[in-house]
């Protein structure tokens, strides 16, 4: 089994940030500069994330009743809201041809949405929600009800990254 947490605790514009993970599943933060992970992957052999798609390397930690682990942490302090904060397991990114397929998937659901509840819909409504392998994708944000200044920041990001015709 893998693990991937992330709790915070916010001080007016600024959160600390508590990345916890075991195995493959992943951590992310998402802010006016684009996607980044901010969990690694244990694996046996020392693949970037995308040479791990190819290769889907074998795990060298994972949670087991009768072997031992390690909770891998990562302390990200006086991050600037406003932030999405994102957990996924290997079915968000790994049926995605590279991570920033995954970055521009998200992206453009966010842009076509209204608010937190209507992202998740249109994230379920794409090939990575309606994955049957996909069974957990949890997001935090600082603007839950409102990310339109979210938006605004990462509509550079999202005109940058679609292809134009």
């Amino acid at each position: 089994t893998t693990l991937s947490v992330i709790a915070y605790q916010q001080e007016s514009d600024n959160i600390d940030i508590y990345s916890y993970w075991c195995g493959d599943s992943r951590n992310y933060l998402l802010t006016k500069d684009g996607l980044m992970q901010i969990s690694a992957d244990d694996l046996k052999s020392k693949q970037d994330p995308l040479e791990n798609l190819r290769n889907d390397d074998a795990l060298s930690n994972c949670i087991c009743q009768d072997k031992e682990f390690i909770i891998n942490k990562l302390h990200i302090e006086n991050q600037q809201i406003p932030i999405i904060l994102l957990s996924a397991t290997d079915g968000c990114f790994g049926y995605l041809p590279s991570p920033m397929h995954f970055e521009n998937l998200l992206l453009e659901t966010l842009m076509q949405s209204n608010g937190m509840e209507q992202w998740k819909n249109n994230i379920i409504e794409t090939p990575l929600g309606n994955n049957p392998n996909n069974n957990n994708m949890n997001k935090i944000s600082e603007d839950i009800e409102a990310p339109p200044s979210l938006q605004q920041s990462l509509n550079l990001n999202i005109n940058f990254m679609v292809d134009k015709p």
